[in-house]
C-alpha cells in the first residue's frame, strides 16, 4: 500500500503545474485564450466539469480529481513565475481585440 501511494505522489509531482504548461503551448486561436493564470483557470474548469452530472467522461470523474486538486495550488506557482510573459501577451492580445473591434 504504501509503494502504490508513493508511486500515486510521484505522479502528481511529475504533473506539477501541467495545467498552466498545457494552456501555455495551447494550439487555439490565441484571441480565445486567458493567459494570466490560465492553469489556474484550467484547473477550476476541470473541478466544475467532474462535479458537472451532464458531463461524460470515459474514465471515472473521481480518478481526475486528487490529480486537478494537487496541480491547482502547484500551477498558481508556474502562472506567477509566468506572469513576466503573460502578462504582456494578454495586453498586446487584448489590444488586438480591440482594433479589431472597432
Amino acid at each position: 500500500m504504501k509503494k502504490i501511494l508513493t508511486v500515486l505522489l510521484l505522479i502528481c509531482l511529475l504533473l506539477a503545474g501541467c495545467g498552466t504548461i498545457m494552456t501555455l503551448r495551447d494550439d487555439r486561436d490565441p484571441k480565445e485564450r486567458t493567459y494570466v493564470y490560465s492553469g489556474v483557470r484550467m484547473d477550476c474548469f476541470v473541478v466544475k466539469e467532474i462535479f458537472d452530472p451532464e458531463t461524460v467522461y470515459f474514465l471515472p470523474k473521481w480518478i481526475a480529481l486528487p490529480f486537478v486538486v494537487v496541480d491547482v495550488p502547484l500551477s498558481a506557482c508556474a502562472d506567477t513565475v509566468c506572469l513576466p510573459y503573460t502578462i504582456p501577451k494578454a495586453i498586446s492580445v487584448d489590444k488586438k481585440r480591440k482594433k479589431k473591434s472597432l
